[in-house]
Formats: structure tokens, sequence, C-alpha cells
């Protein structure tokens, strides 16, 4: 059974808000009573940085705090504990493991010399306010360090450890250093352009000619190749500049314009091939160092966002072919190795919306990343979605003959993975958001998926389907009566619970009691199949003990919605449910419910069989969970 609805990514993506805390501590043996959080991190994604000398290995800042790859992104780490409300890392490029990351708190500057495994501040001359928000490094020095905060550019000339300041103009949200003449370097700031200095920072001048009056700069590039040739990110578009700065020329074309005027740009890269690379709000744009125009490279990941665009051009990576990373806020990470014609998720999507355990693994599916999967219990996880369709990821099933064998319901059908997740393919259903799976107890190549119209099955394992009824209606989850192999319910939202008793070729309404309420979750009882458990967006639990001909609400407190349900198989007295406040559950066969615990919103749970057992909870934060220790 899995469920829900296709708006709950918006409502995960508001739950997340002052929420950041949650996610870093683990992995001690879970106590029994207690919910213990075991990842995938999920967290909005600021900058990323990579390691000059192994570009595989990757920084991640984000609001709470530095996470780290040592695989292009595959997994995922905290790195160390300090810093938080990154804004900027560099690393350098010179002296190993050598990590800087610059807060926009009063906690100002970090440093790290061993790859992120620990941090210490460093913040002596930064004074009162030292939000950071931008950083670098000298190519040739690497004591050298310029740093642009709240009140302008400081400089350090032993690697952090004392600073002064070097150029007052307010918050100073550009630093560049030209890497053909170091001693060269450009600064831009709030309502201020560009400042330049040809000795290290001792002296300055102000270089705006043909810059919009006024304009914000964000970014500030010197172009590796060419010396002279400069680019600015501006609050109107990009400004190029040929003869270092002394005259800027506008260099929008191609770029989408609102009533003629550019939009801002906050991050550009020169990649290894010499293309220049930004981004507007919803696409990437290309530009070749012999054209004059940009070219859109739109970003086509089959993902819904959590918000309407602020992409983030995160890092252009020299590998090869060139890897390009794209981040959005409470989205996750991407990337493309083909110039940005097609994405893959890049690690920390965790917002859960189904779950399997097997005896060997966990599998996650996410609301905008993909699948995760976990070979350890949670204590690592690695992007298991090569090849899905799409990357909202609301029901998972593994196949009862082949337990390497996964079938997926997202956002554009069914796919279908024969290696423990590593690769997918579409196998049906495409168009149409599924958001149930379920086989057919008695019949194991038999799969019915419920679907944004209506019901679905194949008879041969996802390799042909055909319609089972409730056409025209948005079904969200299913669920088989275990001793009955024809016998088949069906939540269907606003239009209440259904029953099919031939295999999904006729339905009837059952939901005497239910008339008003949406049913999200649906749950049957293994050893009394007519025994039913519904779960509605108004909070109400509500059970049937005569096979669905008539419902009563079940005695607990309005709970908020209540997004899936499931009874323990081993004690079916046991009903856990999943709602946007906390865990609840039943002792007594969903008469009476109580409070079990805080993750939330949980919005998918599952139980494994062993003893004692573990209930798991996936979360708009990742997953959690808890030894039961009564049963």
């Amino acid at each position: 059974m899995s469920r829900r609805t296709m708006g709950i990514g918006a409502l995960v993506a508001l739950a997340l808000i002052g929420s950041l805390a949650l996610g870093i501590a683990w992995l001690s043996a879970p106590e029994a009573d207690e919910w213990q959080f075991i990842g995938p991190n999920n967290t909005d994604i600021v900058t990323l940085a990579f390691d000059p000398t192994a570009p595989t290995t990757l920084y991640a800042g984000t609001l709470d705090g530095v996470y780290k790859s040592e695989d292009g992104g595959m997994t995922w780490r905290a790195a160390g504990s300090g810093p938080v409300g990154v804004r900027v890392i560099v690393v350098d490029s010179i002296t190993p493991g050598t990590v800087y990351a610059g807060t926009e708190t009063v906690r100002g500057m970090f440093k790290s010399t061993d790859g992120g495994a620990t941090w210490r501040s460093i913040n002596n001359g930064l004074g009162e306010r030292p939000f950071t928000y931008a950083l670098a490094i000298d190519p040739i020095n690497s004591q050298v360090i310029y740093a642009g905060i709240d009140d302008g550019v400081y400089k350090s000339e032993n690697g952090g450890a004392t600073w002064r300041k070097v150029l007052e103009i307010g918050r100073a949200f550009a630093l560049a250093v030209d890497p053909t003449a170091p001693a060269t370097l450009y600064a831009g700031g709030e309502w201020r352009g560009v400042h330049k200095s040809e000795d290290g920072g001792a002296t300055w001048r102000t270089i705006n000619d043909g810059l919009p009056e006024g304009a914000d700069v964000f970014v500030l590039l010197p172009d590796p190749a060419e010396r002279g040739v400069v680019y600015a990110g501006t609050a109107k578009g990009v400004y190029m500049s040929e003869d270092g700065g002394a005259t800027w020329r506008a260099f929008n074309d191609g770029l989408p314009q609102r009533d003629g005027v550019a939009p801002p740009v906050y991050r550009l890269f020169v990649d290894p091939d010499g293309e220049l690379v930004t981004s507007t709000e919803t696409s990437v744009h290309r530009r070749a160092r012999d054209s004059v125009t940009w070219h859109q490279a739109a970003f086509s990941a089959p993902v819904p966002l959590s918000r309407e665009g602020d992409m983030r051009v995160l890092a252009v990576v020299p590998t090869t072919p060139p890897t390009l990373f794209v981040g959005f806020p409470y989205a996750g990470l991407y990337r493309s190795s083909d110039r940005g014609a097609t994405w893959q998720p890049a690690g920390l999507h965790t917002s859960i919306q189904s779950l399997v355990v097997t005896e060997s693994a966990l599998y996650a599916g996410t609301a905008s990343g993909g699948v995760y999967r976990s070979d350890d219990r949670g204590v690592t996880w690695r992007v298991a979605g090569a090849g899905l369709t799409h990357f909202s990821v609301g029901a998972l099933v593994i196949d009862p003959t082949a337990p390497t064998v996964l079938y997926a319901g997202t956002g554009d059908g069914v796919c279908q993975s024969v290696d423990g997740g590593v690769t997918w393919r579409a196998i049906g259903l495409r168009g149409q958001w599924v958001h149930a799976l379920v086989f057919d107890p008695q019949r194991p190549t038999t799969l019915y998926a419920g679907a944004s119209e209506g019901v679905f099955v194949s008879n041969d394992s996802g390799a042909t389907w055909r319609a089972a009824g409730l056409t025209g209606r948005r079904v969200v989850a299913l669920a088989f009566d275990p001793t009955a192999p024809t016998t088949l319910y069906a939540a269907a939202g606003e239009d209440g619970v259904y029953r099919s008793d031939d295999s999904g070729i006729t339905w009837r309404a059952v939901r005497a009691g239910l008339s008003g309420h949406s049913v999200l979750a649906l749950a049957v009882a293994p050893t009394t199949p007519a025994t039913l458990y519904a779960g509605t967006t108004s909070g109400s639990i509500f059970r049937s003990v005569d096979g669905g001909a008539t419902w009563s609400e079940a005695e607990t407190r309005r709970i908020d919605e209540v997004y899936t349900i499931i009874v323990d198989p081993t004690l079916p007295t046991a009903v856990y449910a999943g709602t946007s406040e906390r865990v609840w559950r039943s002792v007594d066969g969903g008469a009476t419910w109580g409070e079990y615990g805080a993750p939330a919103p949980a919005i998918t749970l599952s139980i494994s069989p062993s003893r004692p057992a573990t209930l798991y909870a996936g979360t708009t934060f990742g997953v959690y969970r808890r030894v039961v220790d009564d049963r």
C-alpha cells in the first residue's frame, strides 16, 4: 500500500522550514520508545565547491552545515560540525584538505584542515557582524585569503588566523582574484558596482563605466584563458569587460528578459571547454567562446519543484566531460554530464514518500530525487535511480518472487528495476501519476496500480497493463484482502472507498459513515480481513469490521491529515498511522489511538518482521526508526 496526493510535495516543502536541526544526529543503536534519525539528509543547498585536486570530492554548503561527497554526489555525509547557515565554500588548491566555509550568521567564518572532519572559527579581526558572502584564495600563495563580509572586503595573510579590512563598500557579495595576475583583485557589492585593486588590496579604484547605475553585483569572474576579460553577474543580467574592467557592456542576448531588463545573475562559471555557464530562475544558459549570444539548456529533469524558479547553478566540475550541478531550495541537487540536455539526482533529496524494508536493504522513494538505497540499515545511503522517467516516487514494491526486482510508481508511470534499484526502465502507464502499487497475494505476477485516472492491472509483472475500473478517479491507495484473491479495496480521495470482489472488473462504493471525508490512507488487517482502516484529510481515522459496508470513527483527538496506515503483520491488534503531526498507534485493533512519537510529517511507514521489530517512518526530513519492544 502506498499513497497519497500529488499536492503533498508543496506541504512537504513548507514543513521543512524551521526544521533544520533535525537532520544531523545519528547513529548508535536505537533505544526502545525512542525515534532515531537515520538519513538521508535533506537541506536547503546554498553553494557547492569541488576539490581542485580531486574533482569528484564535493562540499555542499547548506543552512544546517557542510556536507561532503567523495563520489561525485552519489553519497553524502555531514562534514563535521560548526558552520551553519553556510553561504560560501572555497577549497585550497595548494594545501590538501584545507577548506573554508563562510556563514551568513554571527558565527562568521570557519576553517578545516582535515577535509571537513573538524572545523575551527577564524574571525579574529572581522568585527561584530562577520556575515560572509564571498571568499577568494590567492592561487599562488594560499595563505592569502580575501573575504567579502557585511561591511566590506577583508584580507588575511596567514591562512585566516587574523584579518584586516582593505575596502569598505558595505555588503561585499562578489570577490575574484585574476588567475593570470594574482595581485589583481575584483570586488562587487550592494549598490556600489565593481572595485579593482592591482596591489593585493592595498589600493582600490571604482570601475563602473557601462554598468547599470546602482546595480548590485553578485558574482565576478575573470576569464582564466583571456587576460583582461572579466564578467559580472548583476541584478540586471551579465556584463562583460575586455579591458580589465575599465569599460563594460551588456552581455544578455539570449537571456530571458522582462520589459527589456535581464534577470538577476548569481552564478557564472567557465567550463573546461571555455564555455560560459549561468542560470536564470528556471533554465541553464551557455555561451560558447566564439558566440555573442546565450543558448538555453532547459532544466529538463522530471521533477516537481517545491518552489517555482530559484534555480541555482552551483558548480561546473572539470571532469571529462564537464559535470554541471544545479540545486533548488529543498528540492535537492542534480547533475548533468551532457551540457544540460539530461539530468539525474545527485543527492540531498529526502522528502520521503515511500519505503520498502527487506532483509538486506532499505529503499526510500522521494518527492523529487528518485530512489535511495541503504544496505546497512540507514548508516549510509546512495542514489539508486538511474533511468527513472520521473523523480517523484510515491510507491515502491518488491517483486514477491525476486527480491532484487523492484517497481516504482512515479509521476510518469511505472518503472522497474531488476538489479536492486541501480538502474530502472519505464514499463507502462506513461503520463499517469501512480500513487499506489500492490501485488495480488495469491497471484505473484499480478500487479495493481492506483493512478491519477483509475486502477490498472498487469498480469505479467508489469510487461503489459489494462484498465481495471474506477476510470477517471484519482486512486491514492490500494489494499488486498489477503484471504480472498479477488477482493481489492481502493481509496479515491474525496470519492471515498471502493470495493471490488472480481479483481477490479466491477466496483461498488463502501463509504457508509465516511460521507464528507477525503480518504488518503487504507489498510486491511492481515489476519482479520473484514477489518479495514481509513485515514482522512480531516484527521479522522475510521474503522470497518464488515469489509467496508459500514465505518465508525475511532476514538482519538483530531490529528490533522492522515497519510498512511499499516497493521503489524505479526500482531494485528497493533496499528500505526502516519500524520502531518506525528506517528500514532493503536494497541486495540484501531478502537482507540495514542501518540507514538514526533517524526512528522510522517508520510509513509514500514515495519520489519525481525524481533524485536523496527518501525520505519518516512518524513519530510528523511527516515526515522524506532524499536517496537512490546510484541
